[in-house]
């Protein structure tokens, strides 16, 4: 495919990190497929590149949203695409694709995968027709095999086609490709993609934004390409078999057991049939329960022998081999592309680790538009049974036999709550929502009932050959009476916040019925949450015993003896002596000059527990000093004005650093010592304060590691966090600040001088800048402090990781503060980073040169130190 037909991809040559770029091996609606090599150890790959055209462009070989109204939807894919990377790097099976790296350069990200030689499964299948039930088994079975160890780690695959199926040429074994976890977020994300689906091959809940989905999804998918490889042809839209069956119309899906070749054994066309059932609900429920009936028949009896009729409408006899011999499959290596079978393009290109290079990426496109199609012509839902079940004309009403099967009248019935029991006369047919398609026509007593709710019956419903009945309703709920008895007794209880008794024993009445939570409560004891099962007109009764609260008094002494003191996690103010239920207490500490200091202090029962917390004093500069002793490490920086950007004659300056100008710092701040570590981060996640969002160290450990992989977003959970934890304003610092911290004094393109080199920072030393030299590339972050501080005492402000900071993107510094505050002006879905990465040559690293990112991208190496406001 050569390289000119696509304008969006980079060219040959490129390189990305390890990897060399040889050519385009596919190009769809999500992104580019490379061929390339690894630059040191030589071997090819398969590299994955993220560029959704619907709403991003290359400018250079740098990836961008289209406009500002896609910036979300470009940052949104793009970290799911991330999130496929590592679904992928968990799995190691024969039969799903490997893949061996990933990383993220040019404002997007790559996936690396293995190269194979060999040819998708859909090429396969234009060459043959169709397979044999041997050659079937021999790809499905190793396919489903992998796709257990999915399932089983909780994912889906959702795009199963025998495009996205690669098989090697060595030994025709299959290999299950393109997980598309960027394409499947982006189909609920996007307002121009409301569902991700492959015609014939997506079932009826893929075509709904919140369709019900789960491994009966994947098994759909595998039943349909069965389907495609037994027959010759894709099977019919899902949604349109779905759209005739509620209407009492025959399945325009045959049955393959009815209708297959001989040569295929029933036991098989049977399990197939069974998992292509338009009501997923109807489906195997998981890949053992549908392998069973496939093993099943894979060990009965040999199937009829073949009808020769029905051999001659096949396209071709095909041999048990998928692969004609060539001089490849022969074990004769070659070192240029032999042309194909086909004749379309040389085979060794065809092989790819992660798909054809035709195939599955621009399968991607034509998915859309057919989701999107089939989104508006048809709202799915939920059909009653597969047209197998079906008759045109239904024998008359034999009220004594069973009224489900038989006929065609229709029942749609919807409740609030759902989960609803349905009977029809005295016979349960399910609960709702409900959809039934074969009921037999008549007048039926209809009862809908709950063990919660008062029971409704609706007499004499018409039921007509044909016609939908439906019915909705909303269901009152049912009363009962509860008696609470509590030890000690006199306890309180209420539910929701409003009290329902002051004193126990009590019996409460007029409650709802079913299951009920309370909260009770005495002096001296400790609250307690309990469930309760409330009969609907009957007494129920719940008895519990309260915790009692052992109680001591806590003694403080403070160093200066005038700090103040406060208990953040209760609700009484702090007093000298006071009464306290025995437990941990997280203590504040803090006084004028002085630093704050949180502590936990154990506190117990025997006598007053005396803790002594003793103050640093601060606010001088160069102070270094810590508010807690999970807290980053700070040092005071002074107050001072520089020259903010870079001249027109300095090396590698890009047009955004200026114009220069002046920018005065009026008050001392103070300055994280290191980039915020991993082991802070953590801190913050088990307290609670960052989410539960604990990024990937890429293998290279945690600890005194800067935390990477996280976004200008997570930075300000951080910072809230420490400010709530300190009662101090913690923040990221401003742009200029960032600077003027960096230079510390210097003129000089780093705060090292003219050049820099790999004992100063941690960089691509590969590069030289200026006069300098080459040096060591380590290709991984380093812990901090490992490099000397610069004169402020600030350590890895050149290298290491890129640092964000709170400024909006801006071109260029016309109209920028000179106070050294933070513009919070421009364009504010993207903020600034400065200082570069272990990944960047030297001139990346200059104290003046600055990048803007998407605020919510969990780049590779983004990263943040932060600072602290010392003025009131």
């Amino acid at each position: 495919m050569p390289d000119s037909d696509h304008k969006q991809a980079l060219p040959p040559g490129h390189q990305l990190g390890n990897y060399r770029l040889l050519e385009v091996l596919g190009v769809g609606g999500f992104g580019v497929t490379y061929l390339g090599e690894h630059v040191s150890l030589g071997h090819r790959v398969a590299v994955k590149e993220y560029l959704p055209n619907e709403f991003a462009v290359r400018d250079g070989a740098t990836v961008q949203p289209k406009s500002s109204a896609d910036l979300e939807d470009f940052g949104w894919g793009l970290s799911r695409f991330v999130d496929e990377a590592r679904t992928l790097t968990r799995f190691r099976h024969p039969n799903l694709v490997r893949v061996s790296d990933y990383f993220e350069a040019n404002n997007t990200a790559y996936i690396v995968m293995d190269y194979e030689d060999g040819e998708p499964l859909d090429a396969l299948l234009k060459q043959h027709g169709t397979l044999t039930e041997e050659q079937l088994k021999g790809l499905l079975l190793p396919v489903a095999d992998g796709l257990r160890q999915v399932h089983a780690a909780g994912f889906l695959h959702r795009d199963i086609k025998p495009s996205n199926i690669f098989v090697r040429r060595s030994d025709e074994t299959p290999v299950l490709l393109d997980f598309g976890a960027a394409r499947q977020a982006l189909g609920r994300k996007s307002k121009s993609m409301t569902a991700i689906a492959s015609a014939g091959y997506s079932p009826p809940e893929q075509y709904e934004s919140q369709g019900a989905q789960g491994p009966w999804t994947d098994i759909y998918a595998l039943a349909a390409l069965c389907y495609r490889a037994i027959t010759g042809n894709t099977p019919m839209e899902a949604p349109r078999r779905q759209s005739q069956l509620l209407r009492s119309q025959v399945d325009p899906l045959p049955r393959l057991a009815e209708t297959a070749s001989p040569e295929y054994s029933q036991a098989f066309l049977e399990a197939v049939d069974w998992g292509l059932r338009v009501i997923e609900t109807e489906r195997p429920q998981s890949l053992d329960e549908w392998l069973a009936q496939l093993q099943d028949a894979e060990a009965g009896a040999p199937p009829p022998a073949p009808d020769p009729s029905a051999r001659s409408k096949r396209k071709e006899p095909i041999s048990a081999k998928l692969f004609k011999p060539t001089a490849r499959s022969a074990g004769k290596r070659t070192d240029e592309p032999k042309p194909s079978e086909t004749g379309d393009r040389p085979a060794a290109q065809k092989s790819l680790g992660f798909g054809a290079k035709a195939a599955w990426l621009a399968s991607a496109t034509a998915a859309i538009g057919i989701a999107l199609y089939f989104a508006l012509a048809y709202w799915p839902q939920r059909s009653g049974q597969d047209q197998g079940t079906a008759s045109e004309s239904p024998p008359p009403e034999r009220p004594d036999e069973n009224r489900v099967g038989g006929g065609s009248a229709l029942l749609v019935v919807e409740t609030t709550p759902a989960g609803v029991e349905v009977l029809i006369g005295d016979q349960s047919v399910g609960e709702t929502p409900l959809e039934l398609t074969n009921l037999r026509s008549g007048a039926y007593d209809l009862i809908l009932r709950h063990p919660h709710y008062e029971a409704i019956r609706l007499q004499d419903q018409p039921f007509t050959d044909g016609e939908v009945l439906r019915v909705e309703r909303t269901l009152t709920r049912g009363l009962g009476k509860l008696t609470v008895l509590t030890t000690p007794r006199n306890a309180w209880v209420e539910r929701d916040g409003k009290r329902l008794a002051s004193r126990t024993p009590v019996t409460l009445e007029d409650l709802p019925a079913g299951p009920l939570e309370l909260t009770l409560g005495a002096d001296e004891h400790r609250t307690a949450r309990v469930r309760a099962e409330v009969p609907k007109d009957g007494l129920g009764r719940l008895e519990h015993t309260l915790e009692r609260i052992v109680y001591g008094t806590l003694m403080l002494e403070l160093v200066p003896a005038d700090a103040t003191v406060t208990l953040p996690d209760i609700e009484p103010p702090y007093r000298p002596g006071m009464r306290l239920p025995e437990g941990r207490y997280r203590v504040v500490a803090k006084a004028t000059g002085y630093g704050t200091k949180t502590e936990t202090v154990r506190h117990g029962p025997s006598g007053p527990t005396v803790h002594r917390i003793e103050l640093e004093k601060l606010l001088e500069v160069g102070n270094r000093f810590r508010d807690c002793p999970e807290c980053p490490e700070m040092v005071v920086v002074p107050a001072g004005s520089f020259q903010m950007g870079s001249s027109s004659h300095e090396e590698g300056r890009f047009d955004n650093e200026g114009p220069v100008h002046q920018v005065t710092v009026g008050s001392p701040f103070a300055v994280g010592v290191y980039e915020v570590t991993f082991a802070e981060w953590d801190t913050c996640v088990s307290s609670g304060g960052c989410g539960s969002y604990r990024p990937i160290d890429n293998g290279w450990g945690r600890g005194r590691r800067p935390v990477i992989h996280v976004s200008w977003e997570d930075a300000q959970l951080y910072v809230q966090w420490l400010s709530g934890q300190t009662g101090h304003r913690y923040r990221l610092l401003s742009e200029s600040e960032w600077e003027y911290a960096a230079r510390a004094g210097t003129t000089t393109p780093f705060h090292t001088g003219a050049t820099i080199s790999t004992g100063q920072a941690n960089y691509d030393g590969n590069y030289v800048y200026g006069s300098g030299r080459k040096g060591v590339r380590r290709g991984k972050t380093v812990p901090v402090g490992s490099f000397p501080a610069n004169g402020f005492g600030l350590h890895d402000v050149h290298g290491n990781v890129w640092e964000w900071v709170q400024d909006c993107g801006n071109d260029s510094y016309r109209g920028a503060p000179r106070d050294g505050n933070a513009w919070e002006s421009g364009d504010c879905s993207r903020r600034v980073l400065r200082g570069g990465g272990w990944i960047d040559e030297p001139g990346v690293l200059r104290s003046a040169n600055r990048v803007r990112n998407i605020a919510g991208i969990r780049g590779g190496n983004g990263s943040f130190r932060v600072a602290r406001t010392l003025t009131p």
